[in-house]
């Protein structure tokens, strides 16, 4: 899937937990470990970033090294993770593509005729409602206007033609995808999950399209035990910001691509570790990446 992928092992906050911490606090509380997570096609940054103005000697030097080896084993346990998640999404969306038996329809006409009546209507009700921690789920016909959608009440309108997802299916150059963008509906940046839907021989459909508030993201970080200071944060390829915990408004859509970390997350394959400075507050850290399938 082309996209993001998400839930943390119940091991994470204690992967998390950096050796030497209270004694850097009690030098001065200057410690605030920082989980950020970036996911995206291609990268996942998830870094315990630990501030050393107050390190000294020896002593740093063990913390860090004693920090990097937690820090590398916590991202690798959340890129599996995230990437395992994400996959369930893309098949949930092929097994409901079968549920419509979308490889019987021959016609982008006869696509609009099967899906738009209410039976339809009532089992993509009964799969978000089933749904653990997806949202709604909206069917789009060839020019990229709704048909049909499990949301209560009447049709809204909506046409997403000239999003990258849909121009990617389209073209044919992807049969899955995750798109960040600002919703209609919601009025606020969300996550969509999409997938190509095609005739037996491949004919251009449609499109299956689910999408995910940072809310979903967040209520999730928010169980995750990081300690004071602490703060996740979830990000596209392009570096758009997605969700955050805590959550700051301002942050949404904020661009982080330029950030250390987050271009030692897409710079290079598997675990890597680096002191970096933090986009967020300047501060000194130690972070580690990982990138996560495509």
């Amino acid at each position: 899937m082309r996209g993001i992928r998400g839930l943390l092992g119940r091991d994470i906050a204690d992967a998390a937990a950096v050796p030497g911490q209270a004694a850097v606090e009690g030098a001065g509380n200057s410690t605030l470990p920082i989980l950020w997570i970036v996911l995206s096609a291609i990268a996942l940054i998830a870094s315990i970033m630990v501030g050393t103005a107050f390190m000294a000697g020896d002593f740093r030097e063990r913390a860090l090294s004693s920090g990097k080896r937690e820090l590398e084993n916590t991202v690798l346990l959340l890129t599996r993770h995230f990437d395992q998640k994400f996959e369930d999404i893309s098949q949930s969306q092929a097994r409901l593509g079968v549920k419509l038996w979308i490889d019987s329809i021959v016609s982008p006409a006869e696509f609009r005729q099967q899906l738009s009546g209410p039976k339809v209507h009532a089992l993509l009700e009964r799969e978000v409602r089933n749904s653990f921690d997806m949202g709604e789920i909206f069917l789009f016909d060839v020019d990229g206007k709704l048909v049909n959608t499990s949301q209560p009440g009447a049709m809204p309108y909506f046409d997403v033609s000239e999003h990258a997802y849909f121009q990617a299916f389209k073209a044919n150059t992807a049969t899955t995808f995750v798109e960040p963008l600002v919703s209609r509906v919601l009025k606020q940046w969300t996550t969509v999950f999409a997938s190509r839907l095609a005739t037996a021989d491949g004919v251009f459909l449609g499109a299956m399209v689910q999408r995910m508030p940072p809310q979903r993201f967040e209520a999730f970080f928010e169980s995750v035990s990081l300690g004071k200071g602490a703060s996740i944060t979830l990000a596209y390829r392009n570096g758009e910001v997605l969700a955050r915990f805590p959550h700051v408004d301002e942050m949404m859509g904020k661009n982080i691509a330029n950030g250390d970390l987050f271009k030692l997350a897409v710079g290079q394959p598997g675990t890597s570790s680096a002191r970096v400075i933090s986009p967020v507050d300047g501060e000194d850290r130690l972070g580690a990446s990982r990138q996560m399938r495509d």
